[in-house]
């Protein structure tokens, strides 16, 4: 199961739709978190139009700024929105391929310090009284620690000491990328590049219970200066299909089709006299 998410840094221009949809056939999520949409409420049925073969809910710009998405694939996974305020989407999955229930929430991460302890209070509040499965993930417009960031002058510590605060208090486990630390880029290059992680995914609740995995990715930059991060979720206790190997040498073994007809025992003869016979050729 994948769930993509991205600051797109506005949706209303057909080239970040085109850019959106294209990231879309490459990654193939199942959901797809978006954050700085920057659509009114007025503009939502147009955009919703947009993307006929998903299903969507939308959190309607403020000015012009801000603004939320999220988009899934129905045949896929069942979505519940619970709550909603500007800053966050609060929804419920259910994926039928894994059979995995799950809450998810979409951030934006406001940039005003105040506003963002408002922000952190509140999944505060959801996370200390809901102790079912979490995963955060979006723009959490935030560093966690100074090594965020690369370059650039000092950074916010209040803002920091905060943001770390209710990661901690809140139990919250980050996803490490496989790949990558910085999600956000100031586009310039050489000394003059500033680069941050602001984008992120977290899970809340016990998960050691489950025999769910979760790996994280940072993608190419797609028209944005944000990376789009991906989320996997996969089941660790289906069993690995391991490919066919063989060695040559094992025809000088003439105990070689006694042992075929052992290893495959659950389908008599035939296979094993195939097997043989794919030996012997070889």
């Amino acid at each position: 199961m994948r769930t993509l998410s991205c600051n797109v840094r506005g949706c209303n221009a057909p080239d970040k739709i085109r850019l959106i949809k294209q990231c879309i056939d490459q990654v193939r999520p199942d959901i797809f978190l978006l954050q700085e949409t920057k659509i009114k409420d007025e503009d939502v049925s147009s955009f919703s139009k947009k993307f006929q073969s998903w299903k969507c809910s939308l959190v309607g710009a403020q000015g012009a700024s801000g603004g939320l998405a999220a988009l899934w694939k129905e045949s896929v996974v069942e979505v519940f929105v619970v709550r909603a305020t500007r800053w966050w989407q609060w929804l419920k999955i259910k994926s039928m391929q894994l059979q995995i229930s799950f809450f998810l929430i979409n951030i934006y991460g406001p940039n005003n310090t105040n506003m963002k302890m408002q922000v952190w209070s509140e999944l505060s509040e959801i996370l200390r009284n809901d102790k079912n499965l979490f995963i955060l993930g979006g723009d959490f417009n935030a560093l966690l620690r100074p090594l965020d960031k690369m370059r650039g002058v000092g950074w916010n510590r209040q803002s920091q000491r905060d943001f770390s605060s209710f990661v901690i208090s809140s139990s919250l486990i980050e996803i490490p990328f496989k790949t990558g630390d910085f999600t956000w880029t100031n586009r310039r290059s050489g000394f003059l590049n500033i680069a941050k992680r602001l984008d992120r995914f977290f899970i809340a609740g016990d998960w050691t219970k489950s025999h769910w995995t979760c790996e994280a990715e940072i993608l190419p930059i797609t028209g944005s200066n944000h990376h789009p991060i991906c989320l996997r979720i996969q089941d660790d206790s289906a069993p690995e299909r391991c490919p066919f190997k063989f060695e040559a040498m094992w025809l000088q073994d003439g105990n070689i089709r006694n042992l075929v007809e052992q290893w495959w025992k659950h389908k008599p003869v035939n296979p094993s006299n195939k097997a043989f016979t794919f030996f012997k050729k070889i």
